[in-house]
């Protein structure tokens, strides 16, 4: 055991450290300045104030021509002054089972509110197709295709436009034809809280931009 023992050097002596490590022994530092004896080394860490409350700023969504079912044209510019719903499904998807109705409640949701909640059917053969399948069901948001001039039956240019790759996807955009948000299907997370995270981006927009809102 004695071979263990560690002699003090001859001009140094032997302190017992603390407990605080912020706080060293006098030493002589190279620049010949004397260091230590209870103080502290370095700076105080000051907190960072907290971060000025900045509203959110919105790219712009794609262009779009859609068209309803009876033939109505809807653009960016048809819908200014509301908040649109996008909702990209198809009858061949099979989640879209799930989201379909828990979509169509967002129309209730809304009612009376300048909100637009849109199924922009994709990868449809014809028209008759997803509108049979909305009146079967007895889903409420209005149903959008491709535009006459498109040469498409259903939102095909759309959906490539969004840089949808899950169905279904959804995006809400603003009064301006910003998009505000982008929501599709994720592990683990249950459909109807992802529609619940599509509501509360409606309303937060709702509360401040209402300036934007009935144009």
């Amino acid at each position: 055991a004695s071979s263990f023992v560690i002699d003090t050097p001859e001009g140094f002596e032997r302190r017992t450290p603390t407990a605080d490590r912020s706080v060293l022994p006098s030493r002589v530092a190279p620049s010949g300045r004397t260091v230590g004896g209870g103080e502290r080394v370095g700076r105080p860490v000051r907190p960072a104030p907290p971060p000025t409350p900045v509203a959110p700023a919105f790219d712009a969504a794609p262009d779009f021509e859609l068209a309803t079912a009876s033939g109505d044209a809807v653009t960016k510019q048809t819908l200014a002054g509301e908040v649109s719903v996008f909702y990209f499904w198809g009858t061949w998807c099979v989640p879209c089972r799930v989201f379909s109705p828990l979509v169509s409640g967002l129309v209730d949701a809304f009612e009376g509110e300048p909100v637009g909640v849109y199924g922009l059917a994709v990868r449809e053969r014809d028209a008759v197709a997803p509108a049979e399948y909305l009146a079967e069901k007895g889903y409420k948001h209005t149903l959008l295709l491709g535009s006459p001039d498109s040469g498409r039956v259903g939102a095909d240019a759309v959906a490539r436009a969004f840089r949808v790759r899950v169905y279904p996807s959804i995006a809400v955009v603003g009064a301006e034809g910003e998009l505000v948000g982008f929501f599709r299907p994720e592990r683990g997370v249950e459909p109807s809280e992802t529609i619940g995270q599509v509501e509360s981006a409606v309303r937060e927009y709702l509360e401040n931009h209402s300036d934007k809102l009935g144009g």
